[in-house]
């Protein structure tokens, strides 16, 4: 074990609550699967949430080309249709898929990729927000 890693340990042991996490110096495998299944819940409602938002913004959209019938109203139904497709079958992916579903949730998925696939979520939920305000205002 590494020096960092002792320091960690034993400063975590120092708070009466986390002292319940800290087992002989290492981290309690439940805590580890707590937060696999904690970034699979995040996964699930930031892509659900993405999901929601394409409705507005593709129903939104595929109106304005009805009536405008320009290429740019054309083109941002298309992409929202496409995105919400993609947000779909991550969703799906996530929460029935019977193989990944239960990888996703496990301890076989790195912390580290964890927080990339989440980045990459809630960078979209932010643009797809902004998007929803532009659109919307």
């Amino acid at each position: 074990m590494g020096p960092w890693i002792e320091v960690l340990c034993a400063s975590a042991t120092s708070i009466p609550l986390l002292q319940l996490l800290v087992t002989d110096g290492t981290w309690n495998l439940a805590l580890q699967a707590d937060q696999q299944e904690l970034w699979s819940t995040i996964a699930r409602i930031v892509t659900a949430a993405n999901v929601l938002l394409l409705v507005g913004l593709s129903y939104i959209w595929g109106r304005n080309y009805l009536q405008i019938r320009s290429k740019h109203t054309l083109g941002l139904f298309v992409f929202g249709l496409l995105l919400f497709f993609r947000n779909c079958w991550g969703f799906y992916i996530y929460q029935f898929d019977p193989v990944l579903a239960g990888w996703f949730a496990s301890e076989a998925v790195p912390e580290i990729a964890w927080h990339a696939m989440l980045s990459l979520h809630v960078l979209e939920f932010v643009a797809l927000v902004f998007l929803a305000w532009v659109t919307w205002d």
